[in-house]
């Protein structure tokens, strides 16, 4: 399998199905919600195939330590080989055809959690497919850490809380260094890291909201001057510019994966007129919504 992305079509549909887990109808994940299972728990039932879908408000990160298979996020394939780290972002539309015989594992939590928890910046905006090395699998510890989390998880234990937010700083702190390749010492880099990472949550959170940048400076307690400067040093671009990125994501997914009117897409983004949307979208990409969605 050579890991090249191929242009991917998904099925006329009235909307991507919106799941809680896969498979499992269900209310919003709440502020600090988990789960980890191993790949085949739920991907052998489904004959090694899950069909694409999405489950607004968790992050998933799926390890796959044996087998392989095909990823497919947002409108592309990607063949991949163990091991792998698939890093997914809340509403990601994703779907997988595993190997049988895949193993590994599925993590499942809330996006301002993982900020909450971790003073690193490993929160990615797109779907992530990383191919690693076994050498550095094994030498942060990561398939140990999966192992741990999953083996307290299941325990129901006294102290169960405490002990799964602690197993899971630690896999989240490994998982940083493996793709960091080295563990971020510097305090301040880590005290901007987090502030970054809750941002990028927060962008999350209200994007669809008619809020201004002033809300999010206010919720992180930072000055205009010091939130634009993080987001700069952490991505290259204004927090405006990553407000708008995320709605332009949000957009060309409802174009692609649903048959709302340009217009319903526009007010569930928060914009208040239509024709104010298409400009925007137009200026962002390059294409009018139509052509977005056609194309």
């Amino acid at each position: 399998m050579d890991g090249r992305a191929k242009s991917w079509h998904f099925p006329a549909m009235e909307i991507v199905p919106r799941f809680f887990l896969y498979g499992e109808a269900g209310d919003e994940a709440d502020s600090r919600f988990l789960h980890i299972e191993t790949i085949p728990a739920r991907s052998l039932p489904h004959g090694w195939h899950i069909a694409p879908h999405r489950h607004p408000g968790l992050l998933q990160l799926l390890l796959a330590e044996q087998g392989g298979g095909r990823a497919q996020f947002d409108g592309q394939e990607r063949d991949f080989a163990a091991p792998a780290l698939l890093l997914l972002p809340p509403a990601v539309i994703h779907g997988f055809t595993f190997q049988p015989g895949t193993d590994g594992w599925v993590l499942s939590l809330t996006l301002p959690w993982a900020a909450e928890l971790l003073a690193e910046d490993t929160l990615p905006e797109a779907a992530l497919l990383l191919p690693l090395e076994p050498a550095a699998l094994v030498a942060h510890r990561v398939p140990q850490r999966f192992a741990e989390l999953a083996e307290e998880f299941a325990a129901h234990r006294p102290g169960r809380s405490a002990a799964l937010a602690a197993q899971l700083r630690l896999l989240l702190i490994a998982l940083a260094r493996l793709r960091a390749g080295q563990p971020r010492a510097d305090a301040a880099a880590s005290a901007g890291t987090l502030h970054f990472a809750r941002f990028r949550a927060l962008v999350e959170q209200w994007f669809h909201e008619p809020r201004p940048i002033a809300d999010y400076q206010k919720a992180l307690g930072l000055s205009e001057k010091r939130l634009a400067a993080l987001c700069r040093a952490a991505a290259g671009r204004t927090p405006l510019q990553i407000l708008n990125a995320r709605r332009i994501t949000e957009a060309r997914r409802s174009l692609r994966y649903s048959s709302l009117s340009v217009a319903e897409i526009g007010y569930g983004l928060g914009f208040r007129d239509p024709a104010y949307f298409s400009r925007f979208f137009r200026r962002m990409t390059g294409l009018t919504p139509g052509q977005a969605r056609d194309g």
